[in-house]
């Protein structure tokens, strides 16, 4: 064995973190329960009522361990990555120890007088996750932020660092497993306390009182069974926190229900822990919204934490928690932070964040609703591109305050998907962030609607024998995706276009409900200067693109377009008009959001992919041009053979998809100068390719020159 077997160990494996899909995605059906248009309808539940958070989602069992560093040895930046093995191995430990879902999360900085900041942090984490372990901070600086979280009265699980140092001060400093044993007791209190449902900080006093009951037991331990042992501490733990009667909304929870489920998730694994009695959501009689709630009940969410290792016995966790060889990874780290993206899970670890303003067709929805869809992306995320994606809604709506929150824990991801964030806030996140940080930033309401409708465009004028440049185009709705896909028509060679939203057409003179980025593309669209509304608009058009709301177009209004008009109704959950309505009028071409219906125009065929591309390239942001080499590539899966009238763009699941793209995708980032490593896009595709047949990547697959290496780099 090695001087440093964690090394070894987190070297071969890129970290020890991956996220896992609750339900895998492998027809039409299961994506409409997962993700669109089912998912909808749990988010209007949760909606009707909140407390339906923790039983539709993850929320319930996950957690995350937070660090700025500043209790640990310091690192030369203000990133702070070389803390990530830290959280990252006890990440594991509760997984596969206590199953819990801990994501560990870097906070940038490290300076005192930024306490309000992390407890403002923590406050904006709390629809998504239901507790918090504070993990190498100073004491005093602990107790700042526990201090302001109670005066706050923020409810919410949460355990300071110094309980590790209360518990370690009553163990004996001859026990070889010492620090295996403080894990396993920080283990419990957080298993108990999230099967309590603990709504508060976790007292010294609970812990002091524990420790003393239970210290001869503890002392005299010399050799045990690592998983027996977990079991005894959690039911000592649980029986006790009772006892202390601690704000809790669990009533029914006792020490011996809290074991017994952690007895099934030894004894079955997962599918022993989850609700079996909710699996009849395979029945297809009953309606949509049923099956959709029913599976995401069943589950409790669709996705969670899984470990690239399995520790079956002590030593390889006394290997991996051993506080020197932590600390001589987090020195390297220390001395140079781009080794975490080959250390730990960072190099293939990205966001997935939203504040719910702008959910699906539901609007403002708050922060806990819309969980369940940044679950659902991240389910499309692993399956189809590999990347290991954390679902994240704040509660800030402040666009300025939203972005600093996205930056305080910037530094724990490789790239940060914006998501379901209202217009024209979200232009404003978008480019604030991007100015800021060096990593991809994407709105994929935005730019993979975007994408996904220039992909299907290309197709569906090809089949119309039609040109960009030459047709008119009418876009309904002048939201993120409205703005965004006049953009990228105008970026691929469209001469006209007008925009449309609920006060009819958008002219360079119009003064009502613009802003700032209307006006800009009010300067670039609508060259005849027309008016009025949608129906006025559409006459003489070629193409309709609906982002905007169910039932706005009416199968008349087609009559009016040219001759094979091409109608994009991609409103969700209803869209603007039903493919049968929109023939009657005499469309050629209709294209939907939904996946249960023909044509349909979806961003899970773009995001997995263009991420994908870019983290393998290390890219620092995602260009347009990327964009376009996405939506190109999406288009040149339907081969002339296999293309008509209802067969413009592949279907949502076809794993090839992400591999074209991804591909597609660091050729072109390479070209445009933002790579910091040159790798050979075959290489993105077959290492890609690997990942969907066996479900790993290969890591014999050399992508390329190391980002050292400058001058390899176009």
């Amino acid at each position: 064995m090695s001087e440093n077997p964690l090394l070894q160990v987190l070297s071969s494996h890129h970290g020890l973190l991956k996220t896992s899909p609750k339900v895998p995605i492998r027809d039409q059906f299961s994506l409409s329960l997962a993700y669109s248009p089912g998912v909808g309808h749990v988010c209007e539940a949760i909606k009707n009522n909140i407390k339906e958070v923790s039983n539709l989602t993850n929320r319930g069992n996950s957690i995350i361990i937070m660090s700025d560093g500043s209790g640990l040895p310091e690192s030369k930046g203000s990133e702070n990555v070389h803390v990530m093995p830290f959280l990252e191995t006890l990440a594991v430990f509760y997984k596969q120890l206590f199953n819990i879902d801990a994501y560990p999360i870097i906070l940038n900085g490290g300076k005192a007088d930024q306490v309000e900041t992390i407890v403002n942090t923590i406050d904006n984490l709390c629809p998504c996750f239901c507790g918090f372990e504070l993990f190498g901070f100073p004491h005093t600086r602990a107790a700042k932020i526990l201090e302001l979280c109670q005066r706050e009265y923020m409810e919410t699980l949460i355990l300071s660092c110094d309980i590790r140092d209360l518990i370690e001060e009553s163990i004996s400093t001859n026990l070889e497993n010492r620090y295996l044993i403080i894990n396993l007791i920080v283990g419990a209190f957080l298993r108990a306390g999230i099967d309590m449902q603990l709504a508060q900080v976790i007292p010294k006093e609970t812990v002091v009182g524990f420790l003393s009951e239970f210290r001869s037991e503890l002392t005299n331990l010399e050799q045990f069974d690592l998983y027996q042992f977990a079991k005894t501490v959690t039911h000592r733990v649980a029986k006790f926190m009772l006892s202390a009667h601690l704000s809790h909304e669990n009533k029914s929870a006792t020490a011996d229900s809290i074991v017994k489920r952690l007895e099934l998730f030894y004894n079955e694994g997962k599918e022993g822990w989850y609700n079996r009695k909710e699996f009849d959501y395979v029945n297809k009689d009953n309606k949509l919204e049923e099956n959709a709630i029913k599976l995401h009940k069943a589950h409790s969410g669709v996705t969670s934490i899984e470990c690239k290792i399995l520790a079956k016995d002590n030593m390889l966790f006394k290997e991996i928690l051993d506080q020197n060889h932590l600390k001589k990874v987090s020195e390297k780290i220390s001395q140079d932070p781009d080794l975490a993206f080959e250390l730990t899970c960072k190099g293939n670890l990205i966001a997935v964040i939203s504040n719910g303003t702008a959910v699906l067709g539901l609007g403002d929805i708050g922060p806990e609703a819309g969980l369940p869809v940044m679950e659902g992306k991240a389910v499309l995320f692993k399956q189809f591109g590999g990347v290991d994606a954390v679902p994240i809604c704040m509660r800030e709506k402040n666009p300025e305050r939203f972005v600093e929150n996205v930056m305080r824990i910037s530094s724990t991801f490789a790239a940060i998907n914006l998501e379901d964030i209202k217009a024209p806030e979200c232009f404003e996140i978008e480019e604030s962030l991007v100015k800021k940080l060096d990593i991809p930033i994407f709105h994929d309401d935005q730019h993979g609607t975007a994408v996904v409708v220039y992909a299907g465009l290309i197709n569906a004028l090809k089949l119309a024998k039609k040109k960009l440049e030459d047709v008119k185009i009418v876009i309904n709705g002048s939201g993120a995706a409205g703005i965004s896909i006049a953009e990228m028509l105008l970026h691929a060679g469209a001469k006209d276009i007008i925009l449309a939203d609920s006060k009819g057409a958008i002219y360079e003179a119009r003064k009502e409900n613009m802003n700032e980025y209307k006006k800009k593309l009010a300067e670039m669209t609508n060259p005849d200067d027309e008016r009025g509304d949608l129906k006025d608009i559409l006459k003489d058009a070629d193409v309709f693109i609906g982002v905007s709301k169910g039932g706005a177009l009416k199968k008349e209004w087609i009559k009016a377009m040219k001759e094979k008009p091409i109608i994009f109704a991609l409103a969700n959950p209803e869209p603007e008009i039903w493919p049968a309505e929109a023939k009657e009028g005499g469309a050629f071409i209709v294209a939907t959001g939904r996946s249960d219906l023909k044509n349909h125009i979806n961003n899970s065929l773009a995001f997995p992919g263009i991420f994908r591309g870019a983290i393998d390239i290390r890219a620092k942001k995602i260009t347009r041009n990327m964009q376009i080499a996405a939506a190109k590539a999406i288009a040149e899966m339907i081969k002339d053979d296999d293309l008509n009238p209802e067969n413009i763009i592949p279907n949502s699941i076809t794993s090839s998809v992400a591999v074209n793209v991804a591909g597609a995708v660091a050729r072109q980032g390479m070209e445009d100068g933002v790579a910091r490593k040159k790798v050979d896009p075959k290489k993105v595709e077959n290492r890609l390719m690997y990942y969907m047949i066996h479900g790993k990547f290969d890591e014999t697959i050399d992508l390329g020159v190391d980002s050292s290496n400058k001058a390899d780099l176009p």
